[in-house]
């Protein structure tokens, strides 16, 4: 390890040698002297050394006072006072060159050694903070989250760009403010006690929300630390969280949605049961009833009567058929009201022709549609387009009290547009957005498994349009679907 280097600024040419001789004695390095503040200014500026010994009274137009302010501020060179000068006056003015040392003449050798020592450990010290405030403050500049420095009255001492950035207040226009002026929805007395907590604990974590300079709000995740210097400060990093809470706020209601959609799906299929479980027992049941008791009389006819009237026989089995008839009907009725076989052998196209025109049968509807003349969709998407277009249209029956429904299937390079439109009476705001939107609400979720979307646009007396767009997904281009 090299010995301390020293320079000797001294405008006694014996003085200056018999410093010299002693420092080497000591065990110090001395490399070079000056007789003058110029002159000391500039061998400084070339020799570097590691402390300067300075006389107050100097040659030339620059004092020892004025040369060691020079000195530290030009190159952080430490300064050591060594002068016959004690007048309180001049004590005072060297204060204000903040030396290392003041050390009057004459003086032993073994008090210049510990003032020596001292300064120079001193400066290694301050030079080792100024580095790792340097270092911290580096990385708190260039962090992504903000930062805050602040006493324990809730005074803002520092902030960092980051910080500014999230809130648009410049630094100068936030040190001027205090935490309760940034909180949002907490009095000072909660600010105060909030305080109180992070000095208690040395550390919390907690989520709160602040105002930005225009007035708007954002959520931010607070990380508070307490350090008992100067008084008491808190170290404050925060984190806009807003897009992380946005996102589990829409987790949260996508759950809520699918809740209630699957209670709107189970009591659906409910209500689809009762139904199935009236046709049969109403329709299917009585006519299942006449052909039991036309059997049964044919049976006790042919036992009974010897030989058998071959004439009545044959009018019972001709009343008969037209049971069997009606039978054979319902039920072809009942399996696609389930599941349209139109769907499933001839593709979309036909089976919406088809729904329309039973829909139209069944109802005083008129309908115009726009389709085009064959449509390879894969099934599955197929299917969830087919029942948009029932969900439809049993709203249109149901609420719209219209006359008309138009129906278009449009094609486009990569993605297709179907639109369902009525010219009944609209709907309430409410009814589209609220908990009685449910069959909406199924809409979206059957298109969104495939990348679509549906809107709604209500005109209030001039009826509703429900626009579906999605990708055109072909026959094998399905996705999969998690089961």
């Amino acid at each position: 390890m090299h010995p301390p280097r020293l320079m000797i600024v001294e405008d006694e040419a014996i003085v200056a040698t018999h410093l010299k001789i002693n420092l080497s004695q000591l065990g110090y390095q001395v490399v070079g002297s000056a007789a003058s503040g110029e002159n000391a200014l500039a061998k400084a500026a070339e020799l570097h050394p590691d402390l300067v010994l300075m006389d107050i009274g100097l040659q030339g137009q620059m004092d020892g006072i004025e040369t060691a302010h020079a000195m530290r501020t030009r190159f952080q060179i430490p300064v050591v006072f060594l002068t016959a000068h004690s007048e309180n006056t001049m004590l005072q003015r060297a204060k204000l060159a903040e030396p290392y040392g003041y050390i009057i003449k004459p003086f032993r050798d073994r008090d210049l050694e510990i003032t020596i020592e001292i300064a120079l450990y001193k400066h290694q010290l301050e030079r080792k903070l100024l580095e790792s405030e340097e270092r911290h403050r580096t990385i708190i500049e260039t962090a992504m989250d903000g930062f805050w420095l602040a006493d324990t009255q809730g005074n803002l001492l520092e902030v960092n760009e980051a910080y500014c950035q999230m809130v648009g207040y410049n630094r100068q226009e936030l040190l001027s403010l205090r935490i309760p002026d940034l909180e949002v929805a907490q009095s000072a007395t909660d600010i105060a006690s909030q305080i109180q907590r992070i000095i208690d604990h040395g550390r919390i974590r907690f989520e709160s929300q602040h105002r930005r300079k225009n007035g708007s709000v954002f959520d931010v995740e607070i990380s508070a630390q307490y350090r008992p210097i100067q008084g008491g400060r808190l170290m404050i990093f925060l984190r806009d969280i807003t897009a992380r809470k946005q996102a589990e706020n829409s987790l949260v209601q996508s759950a809520k949605n699918l809740h209630t959609l699957t209670a709107r799906l189970q009591s659906v299929r409910e209500e689809e049961r009762a139904t199935l479980s009236r046709e049969l027992h109403d329709s299917l049941g009585q006519h299942l009833t006449a052909l039991q008791i036309g059997l049964m009389w044919i049976d006790r006819h042919l036992q009974s009567v010897t030989p058998p009237n071959l004439a009545e026989l044959s009018d019972r089995i001709v009343a008969m058929v037209p049971i069997v008839e009606r039978l054979t009907e319902q039920t072809q009725t009942i399996c696609t009201s389930l599941r349209s076989a139109v769907l499933d052998d001839l593709g979309l196209v036909a089976a919406i022709e088809w729904e329309a025109e039973e829909t139209a049968k069944r109802t005083d509807l008129k309908f115009v549609l726009s389709l085009p003349d064959d449509l390879d969709l894969d099934a599955p998407f197929a299917l969830a387009l087919f029942r948009i277009v029932q969900e439809a249209l049993t709203n249109v029956i149901r609420h719209a009290r219209a006359t008309e429904v138009t129906i278009a299937l449009m094609t486009h390079p990569d993605h297709l547009e179907l639109t369902i439109h009525d010219n009944g009476c609209g709907c309430p705001p409410d009814r589209l957005t609220g908990s009685k939107a449910l069959g909406l609400l199924g809409m979206r979720e059957r298109v969104s498994t495939f990348g679509g979307t549906v809107e709604w646009l209500n005109n209030p007396g001039h009826g509703i349009t429900v626009r579906v767009i999605a990708p055109c997904l072909i026959h094998s281009q399905t996705p999969k679907l998690i089961s």
